[in-house]
């Protein structure tokens, strides 16, 4: 059977990182939270299908870490993490920076730099 999401009430908290929270609706660019980093970005998936967006800005040559803690909650989220540019519209660009996922997150985190000219 599919186990419904249900909203986790812990959050991740850190003394070195603002906590950011989610605000639905956030499923568009024009709706995501912008966020300065380092922050801590904490989402809840509501539904089959959602996704959870935040903006941020990133310099060529920062690195940044990502990790996603849901399965070690015991919440049983399959993680994808994408990193897309937006372009001069507020639109997403199609190919990702950076797409995350099991096979490439080691026990869910990332820390590449962008790539080059992002």
């Amino acid at each position: 059977g599919v186990t419904r999401p249900t909203p986790l009430k812990l959050r991740v908290a850190s003394k070195n990182v603002p906590n950011t929270i989610e605000s639905e609706p956030n499923d568009t660019p024009a709706q995501a939270r912008s966020v300065s980093l380092p922050a801590a970005l904490n989402g809840v998936i509501q539904a089959d299908g959602d996704v959870d967006l935040f903006k941020f800005s990133a310099e060529k040559g920062q690195a940044w870490r990502v990790q996603v803690f849901a399965r070690g909650l015991g919440m049983p989220l399959d993680p994808r993490v994408w990193i897309k540019a937006v372009n001069k519209k507020g639109e997403l660009e199609e190919k990702a920076l950076h797409d995350l996922d099991d096979a490439t997150m080691a026990s869910g985190r990332s820390g590449r730099p962008p790539p080059a000219g992002s």
